[in-house]
């Protein structure tokens, strides 16, 4: 359970260090006085957090297929939302409809190319389904011909009734 709260954290410093950074760097050449003071006391603290960040995340984390596309993807998400909420992207955004659907189709292609399965247990019982249709199918495949030759075994035993199954007179089948 420790490893999993230290990835959590890991995760939560990678992201919000990402989006923070580079939101700070922005703000420090925009205001003046106190504020810029704090903003550049704030980014040189959060550089060696983010240096120390990921050496523990070397170490650490135990899947890197799972933890680098979900800080990918925790990175776009809450890029978009400080894009909203501090510097306005909602106003200047010509479509909000396309703004919401190209961030959809970045965390759904960030989620393609991850090892993360969100839906494994619904994959499992589709998998399990085909397998059974696919058994039915071999099954009924496979009876269609021994029912053929029971039905012709069953003709042969009758005396040729109804089929020349078995039939000494070949030359009147060739007439």
């Amino acid at each position: 359970e420790n490893a999993a709260f230290a990835e959590k954290c890991l995760f939560g410093v990678n992201v919000f260090a990402s989006v923070l950074t580079p939101t700070m760097a922005r703000a420090m050449v925009i205001v003046r006085g106190v504020p810029q003071t704090v903003l550049i006391a704030g980014y040189i603290i959060i550089q060696p957090l983010l240096g120390f960040e990921s050496m523990l995340e070397s170490v650490a984390v135990p899947s890197r297929g799972k933890f680098v596309p979900m800080c990918s993807a925790g990175t776009v998400l809450l890029n978009a939302i400080t894009g909203i909420i501090i510097w306005d992207d909602w106003d200047v955004t010509n479509s909000h409809i396309a703004y919401i659907c190209i961030l959809l189709q970045i965390l759904l292609s960030v989620y393609l190319l991850s090892d993360a399965d969100f839906f494994k247990e619904q994959d499992k019982l589709a998998r399990r389904a085909s397998r059974r249709t696919f058994n039915s199918v071999i099954s009924v495949k496979m009876l269609e011909p021994l029912d053929m030759i029971e039905e012709m075994e069953d003709d042969y035993e009758e005396g040729g009734k109804g089929s020349t199954y078995g039939s000494t007179d070949m030359h009147k089948l060739l007439e």
